[in-house]
């Protein structure tokens, strides 16, 4: 079973749920910037992971020193990547590191909390760089916030989205349809979550994905009997991602680089 502990900080104690599994990544958290209540969304295209990762980590920066003063959803669609968080393991890799890069998949270990995850073409990928007030600092509500904002996001689209009790994610009828992992740096959080919305799911059984080999997994392709236009999830996802993290939306058409 997962053990809890307390992470003392300048502006108070955060209470983590430790564990092999555990979605998040916390630093030593100092004050930061007055949030704007809004969230603006950027969409892109897909890119290299590498180019995308190094973007949010500047984002957060910018956004703990004040640099950046909104908070920020990049939507994106990724370059085949395989990920490695805080408990990812070399065993989680079931093909070996070799054979994943013989097909065209990098591996990349990365600073959020999680285990061995996939992304590539055909899913949603949102980084959200949040700096939490200091009635936002309840780290698992923040989790369950996300859920909820892929659930009702789910939901205008038709589909009946749950939770799995003791995991993090969501789910339509045991078949995983999303994942969340964070890191969380003086107040400002990084990484997000990643939506299956098309394409070929053969890659989450190279892997032991969060932690749970043989994890069913769906596409909003599959279960729709067809993707939604990419245009209106975006303005889905940032609707109910603002609703669920209370601020307002910024979701602008000229804001995109698609």
């Amino acid at each position: 079973m997962p053990s809890s502990a307390e992470t003392t900080t300048p502006r108070g104690t955060v209470t983590v749920t430790e564990g092999r599994g555990s979605p998040l990544v916390i630093e030593r958290c100092t004050p930061g910037p007055v949030s704007t209540a809004a969230v603006s969304t950027e969409r892109a295209a897909t890119v290299p992971f590498s180019t995308v990762h190094g973007r949010m980590l500047a984002d957060q920066r910018g956004r703990a020193e004040g640099t950046l003063s909104t908070d920020q959803l990049l939507l994106f669609s990724p370059d085949p990547v395989v990920t490695l968080g805080s408990a990812g393991a070399e065993s989680d890799l079931l093909l070996g590191r070799a054979a994943l890069i013989e097909r065209g998949v990098e591996i990349f270990t990365v600073d959020r909390g999680g285990e061995t995850t996939y992304h590539g073409p055909g899913q949603r990928v949102g980084y959200l760089t949040l700096w939490l007030g200091e009635d936002e600092r309840d780290l698992h509500r923040l989790l369950r916030s996300i859920e909820g904002a892929l659930i009702d996001s789910l939901g205008e689209l038709g589909l009946r989205g749950g939770r799995i009790e003791g995991k993090t994610g969501v789910w339509i009828e045991g078949r995983k349809i999303a994942s969340i992992g964070l890191s969380v740096r003086h107040w400002v959080t990084g990484h997000g979550f990643a939506l299956c919305v098309s394409g070929d799911l053969d890659p989450f059984s190279w892997i032991v994905p969060c932690g749970t080999q043989n994890c069913p997994y769906t596409t909003l392709e599959h279960e729709l009997g067809g993707a939604p236009p990419p245009w209106d999830l975006d303005a889905i996802l940032s609707k109910h991602f603002a609703l669920h993290l209370d601020r307002v939306p910024q979701f602008d058409p000229k804001n995109d680089r698609e």
